[in-house]
């Protein structure tokens, strides 16, 4: 028999305290207690309770508020700390909307992370101004069920393949995949494969008492064609094998001689085993095509900064950190270099993808918040890029950068938290 999930418990208890309700004849109904946290639904037969005068919602995962609509004698309703991303359907509570005792508390709701108007109105301390001022903000509002103006939201734009990233709960990394079937019957491949194996084995060896950054960029390497041809990753490999070319490409005269030698190898038989394959293959075609664009000095710096705000921030993954650094470095030209805006564009829209959808879910948790954060403390340079990135990515952009702000502006005063603390 399946176990009985937390908001189920919740909903039993709802049910059993609505009907203790209905027996008393009480005039208030608190459901700001632990047993009921995780009562994601109203039940209708809240409706039944004929006196209810106070009903305190606050602390619970209800979202949706249409099933107290018609209850015409509540006239102090609470939604403190709730995911409930829409008032307006508290328009259909008769007392609630006329009467001058009338008292509504929805501090720290998802619906004020949406709408900066709410959110200015949820902090005001006197409660029959608030509630007043409210109504008559919701009744403003397009009519309950069509859609609100924060639900309209512009087509976000398509990321370049070239870059593939995938945004999760542990942060922003690259989204690689293996090798192709048609790639993998390449019999030279396989050769190629086995040979790296063995110079990348003599290249950690020889650097490791010689240079730290190429022992670690020779490990990772290694480790990344340990796993099998068949079920090896191009990109990270030729990230890899292009990170020890950057390297190369630093090294001081007079440089222990066995150990360049084995860079060398190492430099030279990587591209066989990676540069035909269609990941990197998109990657390169993608970095020739951005050398060809001139940024002015001004343009060239606001990507600088963004790529190392992207490098330094902890809502992006190791993979795509060192890659960032590296895109960040405006001592060199390469592949990183000339990926730069590639990755920045990328990365912005799986930022504000990632927090576009944490809002209209509800309260956002820690990674949320870090997504949140890099906006706002990168604003301008997204803003003054997102020009260049094409005029319907500056009108995607823009509402979530302003909404972002919203929050943090929010949360600095008091008004919400980000992240729920159920």
């Amino acid at each position: 028999m399946a176990e009985i999930s937390a908001a189920d418990k919740a909903y039993q208890a709802a049910l059993r305290a609505i009907r203790g309700a209905i027996k008393a004849q009480l005039t208030a109904l608190r459901f700001d207690e632990d047993r009921f946290h995780s009562l994601e639904l109203i039940p209708t037969e809240m409706r039944d309770i004929p006196g209810l005068r106070l009903l305190d919602l606050s602390n619970t995962a209800i979202t949706d508020l249409s099933p107290l609509q018609g209850m015409t004698g509540l006239q102090t309703l609470a939604l403190n700390q709730t995911g409930v991303t829409d008032l307006r359907p508290i328009l259909g509570i008769e007392r609630l909307v006329t009467s001058n005792a009338a008292r509504l508390y929805f501090r720290e709701t998802s619906a004020v992370l949406h709408d900066s108007g709410l959110l200015q109105l949820s902090g005001m301390n006197n409660a029959q101004t608030r509630t007043r001022a409210t109504i008559a903000y919701l009744k403003t509002l397009p009519p309950w069920p069509e859609p609100l103006p924060w639900q309209v939201e512009a087509a976000p734009p398509a990321p370049d393949s070239a870059v593939p990233l995938r945004s999760s709960e542990d942060g922003i990394s690259l989204a690689t995949s293996p090798i192709t079937d048609a790639e993998l019957d390449d019999p030279i491949r396989a050769t190629l494969h086995a040979a790296l194996q063995d110079q990348v084995t003599d290249l950690v060896r020889v650097s490791a008492n010689i240079d730290d950054a190429t022992y670690r960029q020779a490990c990772k390497l290694r480790d990344l064609l340990d796993t099998g041809l068949a079920t090896m990753n191009p990109l990270p490999v030729h990230l890899a094998i292009e990170a020890l070319r950057r390297i190369r490409a630093k090294t001081l005269p007079g440089t222990d001689r066995d150990y360049l030698l084995a860079l060398e190898v190492v430099i030279d038989t990587g591209p066989g085993l990676t540069l035909d394959t269609q990941q990197v293959q998109l990657f390169i075609d993608r970095a020739k095509r951005n050398r060809l664009e001139r940024l002015a000095e001004v343009e060239t710096d606001a990507q600088i900064r963004l790529a190392q705000s992207i490098a330094d921030s902890d809502l992006t993954a190791p993979d795509l950190k060192k890659v960032a650094a590296l895109a960040a470095d405006d001592t060199a030209q390469d592949q990183f270099t000339a990926i730069r805006p590639t990755l920045l564009r990328n990365y912005t829209i799986a930022v504000g993808q990632f927090v576009l959808a944490g809002v209209l879910a509800g309260p956002l948790g820690d990674i949320g918040s870090l997504a949140l954060g890099w906006l706002v403390a990168n604003a301008a340079e997204i803003t003054s890029m997102s020009v260049m990135w094409g005029e319907s990515f500056a009108a995607w952009i823009a509402p979530i950068l302003d909404r972002a702000q919203q929050i943090i502006d929010g949360a600095k005063h008091g008004v919400l938290k980000l992240c729920n603390r159920h």
